[in-house]
């Protein structure tokens, strides 16, 4: 779920009534959720735009026998929370990963996104809301899709989440204009979608774990 930025509402990710969509609600449940997207595909991860004119998120979209998660954005009126228009795809030239999740660049109308492209190989890209050849980031290598990322406020550096020199999944952080990213965290936990906060001093995320485990059943 994501805030608007005056935190009148909310856009959230719902299965509600069968959909596989993007509503939003009022922030003071003085009203019901409304479906703003249609027709979607694990359409989610929503994030309100700076100025709260646009909503930004993925879908996947059928490109022949698969799916491929693509960048999509909405216009909203802020007062209202209503959905001013038709979802619109932002188009990528030259790129062929299947996108993960976006992000907004703070202070700007550009959206910073990251990405799945073959192999474990992830990678972070920048890109205008209107579309064009996205700018990489910086490209790395982990098994964990939709880790989610960050952006500080001032849009000087990205945190996302990668495999640590302990083998778990650690926050990292890299500067927008690419170079060697930083590692933040170091204990014995694995870490997922990082969150900046507005005002670039904490970032949030979230702790979990897995395993897996193999049973022998005689037949």
């Amino acid at each position: 779920m994501t805030w608007s930025p005056d935190g009148r509402w909310i856009a959230l990710h719902s299965h509600a009534d069968g959909s596989d969509d993007v509503w939003i609600q009022p922030a003071d449940g003085s009203a019901s959720a409304r479906q703003v997207t249609f027709g979607g595909h694990e359409t989610g991860w929503p994030r309100w735009s700076p100025d709260g004119g646009w909503i930004a998120f993925g879908s996947d979209r059928r490109e022949g026998n698969d799916w491929r998660g693509t960048p999509y954005v909405l216009p909203v009126d802020p007062q209202t929370g209503v959905a001013l228009g038709p979802t619109r795809r932002v188009m990528l030239e030259g790129f062929d990963g299947d996108v993960d999740q976006v992000e907004w660049a703070v202070g700007s109308d550009s959206l910073v996104f990251d990405a799945f492209e073959g192999l474990d190989q992830r990678a972070i890209y920048v890109v205008g809301r209107a579309g064009g050849r996205p700018r990489l980031i910086h490209r790395f290598t982990s098994e964990h899709r939709v880790s989610g990322l960050g952006v500080s406020p001032g849009f000087d550096w990205v945190v996302f989440i990668a495999p640590g020199r302990n083998g778990l999944f650690q926050l990292f952080r890299v500067p927008t204009t690419g170079g060697d990213p930083i590692q933040l965290t170091f204990d014995a936990t694995d870490k997922t979608q990082p969150s900046v906060s507005p005002d670039g001093r904490e970032i949030a995320f979230t702790v979990f774990h897995f395993s897996t485990q193999f049973w022998a059943v005689d037949p």
